[in-house]
C-alpha cells in the first residue's frame, strides 16, 4: 500500500513528459512582450538559456502558490542559466504591477499576452508552466500546481 502511495506522490511531483497538449519536443513559438517597465523581451533574445514561462492571471487564485515558488527558484537557478518569466494573460499592466508589488514577487512579469500566443502554448487554463530548453524547444509542460519540489525537479531536468 505504501509503495503505491509513494508512486502516486512521485508521479504527481514529476513534470508531465507525455503532455496532453502535444507541445513537448516542438519548437517554442516566438513572441515579444513588454515587461512591467516597458522593456521589450523576446523569446529569441533568450536563446541559449533555459526559459520558464508561467502563464497566469490575478483572477486565477491557483496561480499564486506557484508564483511564490517560482520567485524563489528564479533566484536559485539564475546562475545556472535559467530565466523565469511570468506571462500574464490579458490583464492591464497597471493591474499586474499592483498585484506583483503587493505580493512581493521579484521575477520579471510580461504583459500583453493575447489569444494567438496563449493558444500556441496551450495556456488556456492556469496555471500553465512551459519550460523552453536552451535550443528553443519545449522540454516540459505543467498544467497544474506541482509544489516546489515538482517545479525544482522540472527545472533541474531542463537544465541537464
Amino acid at each position: 500500500m505504501l509503495a503505491v502511495l509513494g508512486l502516486a506522490v512521485a508521479a504527481w511531483l514529476l513534470p508531465v513528459a507525455a503532455d496532453e497538449s502535444g507541445i513537448v519536443g516542438t519548437q517554442a513559438p516566438e513572441f515579444s512582450l513588454q515587461d512591467l517597465n516597458g522593456k521589450e523581451i523576446s523569446l529569441k533574445s533568450l536563446r541559449g538559456q533555459t526559459v520558464v514561462l508561467h502563464f497566469w492571471a490575478t483572477y486565477w487564485a491557483s496561480c499564486y502558490a506557484d508564483m511564490g515558488r517560482l520567485d524563489k527558484l528564479s533566484r536559485e537557478f539564475k546562475s545556472q542559466g535559467a530565466v523565469v518569466l511570468g506571462v500574464n494573460v490579458g490583464q492591464m499592466p497597471s493591474v499586474v504591477k499592483e498585484f506583483v508589488k503587493k505580493k512581493g514577487f521579484t521575477y520579471p512579469q510580461l504583459v500583453g499576452a493575447r489569444g494567438e500566443l496563449i493558444l500556441s502554448y496551450d495556456a488556456t487554463d492556469a496555471p500553465t508552466l512551459v519550460i523552453v530548453g536552451k535550443d528553443g524547444k519545449i522540454v516540459s509542460y505543467l498544467r497544474e500546481e506541482r509544489g516546489e519540489e515538482g517545479l525544482r525537479s522540472a527545472l533541474k531536468a531542463a537544465l541537464q
